[in-house]
């Protein structure tokens, strides 16, 4: 398996999405998705920036520049690994969205540690 699927791979399943999963939201057939992720084919520039845009990350990251998306890699590791691995697409989406917005890291980890703590199942008294 080639860079290019195997980081394919490891987004996804950071994502917590399965491969099926991601065929359809990708609005892509099963079988061409998961001959990109067995390293059996190469998406077209137009596809792989789908896969970049669907997954949150950059081109650059597909290919296996940097170890993380660039704007991730100004905050603590602790968090960089919580906002990659754990928390929600969604979240991470809207907390790529603040930052293109001008936010800085300071205001992303102080929503980010409210959201935590909110996120954080509620332990019996």
């Amino acid at each position: 398996m080639g860079k290019l699927a195997s980081r394919i791979v490891e987004v996804r399943e950071a994502r917590g999405l399965e491969r099926k999963e991601a065929a359809l939201g990708l609005e892509l057939p099963y079988s061409t998705y998961a001959k990109y992720e067995n390293g059996e084919r190469e998406p077209d520039v137009a596809t792989l920036r789908k896969i970049a845009d669907y997954l949150n990350v950059s081109l650059d990251y597909l290919y296996g520049r940097p170890d993380s998306p660039e704007w991730i890699d100004r905050f603590p590791p602790g968090l960089r690994d919580w906002l990659l691995n754990i928390a929600p697409r969604e979240f991470l989406m809207a907390v790529k969205a603040a930052w293109d917005d001008g936010a800085t890291a300071e205001e992303i980890i102080i929503y980010a540690g409210l959201l935590r703590q909110v996120k954080q199942p509620k332990k019996d008294s």
